[in-house]
């Protein structure tokens, strides 16, 4: 505010407009993006001619001070302890010289509290301000900023984060919130919020030039009255801050006829109850004009309670080819007015993908991570893919992410065993329609671990010409069995013994159908080959002819040694006809076990031995 000035002379402040509103036609006020609008503390009145003009009876300003309103929009207290009010010319360099600080105050939800500046002698009401500073504010445009701290603000654009709130008002303001500048008070006039309980951060049009009233502010003023309040006054304006809606997507926001999309919005509830949320899908075949969204886990909605509304919208395979605005509104308990969101979407046509299904390993055993591949063709397709055995899904939506045509899911505990028919259902995008690849997978059960016992002969000879003789001892595990086996023979002919080489075999560890061997040799001593020997028969025939003929040998002497030898003769030779020395073992057949032993199991097998 200004102070009393001669009266055959105009006043400053009014010359000072002047010049700043022919200057304003040279040159335009610039811009400036909005800060985050502020949600506790705003600033909701501005007024600069107090004291101006000369008595109120002539003309002037009502009141003998400027004053500032704020207004307390959220609904909890707020306590400004070490805050300033801090102003600044049209067009100063800075609010240096203007800081006006705020003892410890707090302000109730829906309060106000009234600052008031410096007080001229003329007559008029005064301000019944929380406040009083030596603030002088300029009419017809200026600056004032409410801060967080008392130190001048970096930036006179509002930006610094300290910068609670920020008004430029009058056209030749050089910085304000949002596109304009609040407009031009005046002696009997003064810029009001339009709505206390909305702050956009756009001066031009958060804020309206409203007549001063004549009538002496008082704590029967009711909320919206052109008088200012304060806190003393105890006037209270409920702000309800009905829900928000935000971010309204389609996933995807291009499909292709016969596909689907899914709808989402998400909420911020602020003060409403009772929420409910409604799409306009009358465009679509089968729609409504009021498809609910919901927020429960259904119909396609991810976390049930999250304020995320969602809704899976299936698109007829003859839907035209064009892009939609889906317009979703919101209601609440209060019947509060909520504004609505509209989500874009674009129906096209697509070209044709295929999915290749493969699984790695590719032939897995039961409950072992098996990696599935979905390769999509062509490899720049991209989107989501979806894994499936028997028609569940195997992993969550909206899938596995295509990367350069191909999609991986690993399923970490694997497969039981049997079939699986396994699918890979490609979501499509905005080039390519969707596809299914499938795969019937096959899990082999484990055989229990154990082995099996094979040998190479399943007979062998003895001789003096082949004392020595090998054969092949296999042993085939199964189930993964890895234990030491221990090999041994038993029921061997006498003088025929064994050895194995190694005697003690191991198959590979956790391989099934890992096949080791060794080799069995049997050494059959000389005195077991067959040699020359007289049997009982034999022997008795020999001895019984030379009885008979030994009379008649005895009658001519000469004839009888002659016949004493031939006999002696034919004896020796029957002898080395039928063979057999003294000690030796007959010849003969027998059958000789194979033993296997290892990890709690025992396996046998026979090899028939037959000794010459």
């Amino acid at each position: 505010m200004t102070r009393k000035l001669i009266s055959s002379r105009l006043p400053v402040k009014v010359l000072s407009a002047l010049f700043l509103l022919a200057a304003a036609v040279f040159f335009a006020a610039p811009a400036f993006a909005a800060t985050t609008p502020s949600t506790t503390i705003v600033i909701s009145q501005v007024y600069g001619a107090g004291g101006n003009g000369g008595l109120p009876s002539a003309g002037g300003s009502p009141y003998t001070a400027d004053y500032v309103e704020l207004f307390n929009l959220s609904q909890a207290p707020v306590t400004m302890a070490g805050w300033s009010l801090q102003y600044a010319s049209a067009t100063g360099t800075s609010t240096s010289a203007n800081i006006f600080n705020i003892p410890t105050v707090t302000i109730p939800a829906g309060g106000y509290y009234l600052i008031s500046g410096a007080v001229t002698a003329n007559g008029g009401i005064t301000v019944p301000s929380d406040l009083q500073t030596a603030a002088t504010l300029a009419a017809a445009a200026g600056r004032v900023y409410l801060v967080s701290n008392t130190t001048a603000v970096g930036s006179l654009t509002g930006s610094d984060a300290t910068t609670v709130d920020f008004v430029g008002y009058g056209t030749t303001a050089a910085t304000f919130f949002g596109t304009a500048p609040a407009p031009a008070p005046g002696t009997l006039t003064y810029d009001q919020r339009v709505n206390v309980c909305a702050n956009t951060n756009q001066n031009g049009t958060d804020f309206a030039v409203q007549n001063v009233t004549t009538a002496a502010p008082v704590a029967s003023v009711t909320p919206g009255s052109t008088s200012p309040h304060s806190l003393a006054s105890g006037i209270i304006t409920v702000c309800t801050h009905p829900a928000t809606l935000s971010n309204p997507v389609a996933t995807p926001s291009t499909v292709k006829a016969g596909t689907s999309t899914l709808l989402t919005v998400t909420v911020t509830p602020n003060a409403s109850t009772g929420l409910a949320l409604t799409a306009n899908t009358s465009a679509f075949t089968g729609g409504s004009a009021t498809q609910a969204l919901f927020d429960d886990g259904t119909h396609g909605d991810a976390v049930a309670g999250d304020h995320i509304y969602s809704f899976t919208l299936p698109i007829n395979a003859a839907q035209a080819q064009t892009t939609y605005s889906i317009a979703v509104t919101a209601t609440d308990s209060a019947h509060d007015a909520i504004t609505g969101v509209a989500i874009p979407l674009t129906v096209g046509s697509h070209s044709s993908s295929a999915v290749t299904l493969t699984a790695t390993p590719a032939a897995p055993t039961p409950n072992v991570s098996t990696t599935l591949t979905a390769t999509i063709a062509p490899s720049n397709a991209t989107g989501t893919v979806i894994f499936n055995n028997y028609g569940v899904a195997l992993n969550t939506a909206p899938g596995a992410t295509v990367n350069s045509g191909v999609a991986t899911f690993t399923v970490s505990g694997g497969f039981p065993a049997g079939d699986q028919q396994l699918t890979a259902v490609y979501s499509g995008d905005t080039t390519f329609n969707t596809s299914t690849g499938s795969l019937s997978l096959g899990i082999a059960a484990v055989p229990t671990p154990g082995f099996s016992l094979g040998l190479s002969n399943a007979q062998v000879i003895g001789s003096a010409a082949t004392p020595t003789t090998n054969v092949g001892v296999y042993i085939n595990a199964v189930g993964g069995f890895s234990s030491a086996i221990t090999l041994t023979c038993s029921n061997l002919p006498s003088n025929v013994n064994c050895f194995f080489t190694p005697s003690t075999i191991t198959p590979n560890a956790g391989t099934n159908g890992s096949f080791v061997s060794s080799v069995l040799t049997f050494t059959t001593s000389t005195s077991a080959n067959v040699k020359p020997h007289i049997n009982g028969k034999t022997s008795g025939l020999a001895l019984a002819f030379t009885l008979l003929v030994a009379p008649f040998a005895f009658r001519k002497r000469k004839t009888a040694v002659r016949l004493m030898a031939l006999l002696f003769v034919l004896f020796v030779g029957m002898q080395v006809l039928t063979g057999c020395g003294n000690g030796s073992v007959a010849a003969g057949t027998s059958t000789v076990t194979i033993t296997a032993a290892g990890g709690g199991i025992t396996q046998t097998g026979t090899i028939t031995v037959i000794t010459e």
